[in-house]
């Protein structure tokens, strides 16, 4: 298992986690720290193009890669000021 670091904006977009998920194998992580916030949300790769989104002090979902993207977008655009 692998983890990595990262931050959205700085050196990871939200079309990154498709190159992301086409190198790594299931149980693989990704912690993403998001823009002007304090909070992290770990992505967990899983199988047939989903992931594991966990956001920090919040409940884990399975969703899909495109749906991790649109979610990472909407942090992208919206940061909190």
């Amino acid at each position: 298992m692998e983890i990595i670091q990262y931050w959205l904006d700085k050196d990871f977009k939200p079309y990154d986690l498709t190159t992301w998920y086409d190198s790594t194998e299931p149980g693989d992580m990704a912690v993403i720290t998001l823009p002007n916030r304090e909070s992290k949300v770990q992505l967990i790769r899983g199988y047939r193009d989903s992931v594991c989104w966990w956001p920090e002090g919040g409940r884990s979902m399975t969703i899909s890669v495109k749906n991790a993207i649109s979610r990472l977008a909407m942090f992208q655009l919206y940061p909190r000021t």
